[in-house]
C-alpha cells in the first residue's frame, strides 16, 4: 500500500510539476547552471524543441579525464515542431 502511494504521488508530481516546467525551459536553447570544479565540469542545460526533435532539459557532468560529455538526466520537455508544408512533397 506505501508503495502505491509513493508510485502515485511520482506519477503526480511528474505530470504537474515537471513536465511543465520543462516545457516552459525549452522553449530557447539556454544554459540554467553551470559550475566547475577541479577536474570536473557539471551543468543543467535546456534545449529548443526542432522539426522532428522535441524540446528537453538535461543534467550533464564532464569528467576532464573523459573524451565526451556524460548525460545523466534527460526531462522531456515541449513537442516537437511539425514539418513545415513546403518541405512536403506530394
Amino acid at each position: 500500500m506505501l508503495l502505491a502511494a509513493i508510485l502515485l504521488a511520482c506519477a503526480i508530481w511528474w505530470t504537474f510539476i515537471i513536465t511543465p516546467w520543462a516545457a516552459e525551459q525549452t522553449q530557447t536553447n539556454q544554459a540554467i547552471w553551470r559550475t566547475s570544479i577541479p577536474g570536473l565540469d557539471l551543468g543543467l542545460a535546456a534545449h529548443a524543441p526542432g522539426i522532428h526533435a522535441e524540446g528537453y532539459v538535461q543534467r550533464w557532468i564532464f569528467p576532464h579525464w573523459a573524451e565526451d560529455v556524460w548525460f545523466l538526466l534527460r526531462i522531456p520537455g515541449a513537442p516537437a515542431r511539425p514539418v513545415p508544408v513546403q518541405w512536403i512533397a506530394v
